[in-house]
C-alpha cells in the first residue's frame, strides 16, 4: 500500500487505508515537492492499460472520471475515442486455441517407400526426336532416374523397367507411386501393371509430386542437360 507521501506512481483509493503520515527526520522534506505533488505526465490509453495490468479501457475511463487512481493522467483524446487499438497480449490471452502456423514436416521414410513420378517438357527436341523427360525420384534417399521420351504415352512402356531397377539396386520393395492426374499415369494399363507388382498408386491434384528439397535439383538438371544427364536410363 502506498502512503500519500511515498507514492512513486499510481495508488488506488479504497484498496486499504493509507498509513498515517509520520514526521520525516528532515524538517525541510515537506517543503520539497515529491513525485505525488508534481504534475503527472500525460500518457496514452495503451500505456495506462499496460501499466494497470491490462485493465479494461472502460474501467480506466471510470477511474479517471472518478479520480480513483492518483497520478493517472490519460490523454483526453484517447479517452474520447470510441474505439481504441486492440492489445495483442489481451487478444492472445483470450484465445481458446493457440495460433500455431502450419509447418511442413519431413516424414521419416524408408528407401523406396514413396516414388514420385513426373514428366518434364524440353523447349527444343533432341536430335533423335525426344521431347519429354520421365523422372522418377525416391523421396527417402533422393535416388533419381530419368528417361527421354518422344511422346507422353511412352511413359507406360518404360515405367516398370525403371521401378524394377530401383528395387534391384536398393534391395527394397516399392510401396507407393505418386504422380499427378496426367493421362500417362492414370491409364488402365498403368494401374494394372502397378497392381500386378503390388505397388499402390496415389494420384495428386497439385502440380509437383516431388518433395520440396528435390525439385530445384531436377529443374537444374533439366536445363543443363537435355539428354537427361548421368542419371538417364534406357
Amino acid at each position: 500500500v502506498f502512503g500519500p507521501t511515498h507514492n512513486p506512481g499510481f495508488s488506488v483509493r479504497g484498496l486499504a487505508p493509507a498509513a498515517p503520515e509520520t514526521e520525516h527526520p528532515n524538517p525541510s522534506y515537506k517543503d520539497k515537492p515529491g513525485p505525488a505533488a508534481t504534475a503527472s505526465k500525460v500518457i496514452s490509453m495503451a500505456t495506462a492499460h499496460a501499466r494497470l495490468g491490462h485493465l479494461s479501457t472502460v474501467t480506466i475511463r471510470k477511474a479517471v472520471a472518478n479520480e480513483a487512481v492518483h497520478g493517472l493522467n490519460v490523454d483526453p483524446t484517447d479517452l474520447a475515442k470510441a474505439e481504441v487499438p486492440r492489445c495483442k497480449v489481451c487478444v492472445e490471452a483470450h484465445l481458446n486455441n493457440a495460433v500455431i502456423p502450419k509447418q511442413r514436416t519431413r516424414m521419416v521414410l524408408r528407401p523406396l517407400q514413396i516414388i514420385g513420378a513426373d514428366l518434364q517438357t524440353f523447349d527444343t527436341r533432341s536430335h533423335d526426336g525426344k521431347r519429354y523427360m520421365a523422372i522418377y525420384a525416391d523421396h527417402a534417399t533422393g535416388m533419381l532416374a530419368t528417361v527421354n521420351l518422344t511422346t507422353k504415352a511412352q511413359q507406360a512402356d518404360v515405367m516398370m523397367g525403371v521401378l524394377k531397377r530401383f528395387e534391384a539396386i536398393s534391395g527394397y520393395r516399392i510401396d507407393t507411386l505418386r504422380a499427378d492426374q496426367g493421362g500417362e499415369y492414370t491409364s488402365r494399363r498403368v494401374a494394372d501393371e502397378l497392381r500386378k507388382h503390388g505397388i499402390k498408386q496415389k494420384v495428386l491434384r497439385h502440380r509437383s509430386t516431388f518433395p520440396k528439397w528435390t525439385r530445384g535439383d531436377i529443374r537444374e538438371e533439366d536445363r543443363q542437360n537435355g539428354q537427361g544427364g548421368a542419371g538417364a536410363i534406357g
